[in-house]
């Protein structure tokens, strides 16, 4: 129906491409994003409660006690995925 039936991803350099980075992003959202929760999950309240104590609105809160305390987490998994991506770089290459 929509013209794809002889059509294949892995014939095209930029399509291999492209199915490398799809594979991969369905592969590695999920623990991004179970790791992510779970620095958000063990953040103090106790500062967030006492920034709205203080008068800081949701954005300062964010900014300035969130970040900070997800900054390792998130810096741990921006290198775990760098040190992934390398790894695959070369994959769409392997037919050619």
């Amino acid at each position: 129906m929509l013209g794809l039936v002889n059509f294949s991803w892995v014939n095209i350099p930029w399509g291999a491409r492209a199915a490398v980075m799809i594979g991969d992003i369905w592969q590695w959202t999920p623990f991004m994003f179970i790791v992510l929760l779970a620095a958000l999950e063990g953040q103090s309240v106790e500062m967030i409660e006492a920034a709205q104590v203080d008068g800081a609105n949701r954005w300062q809160t964010f900014w300035n006690i969130t970040i900070p305390q997800i900054l390792p987490v998130s810096t741990t998994l921006v290198l775990i995925r760098m040190i992934e991506s390398f790894k695959i770089v070369d994959l769409p290459n392997v037919a050619n």
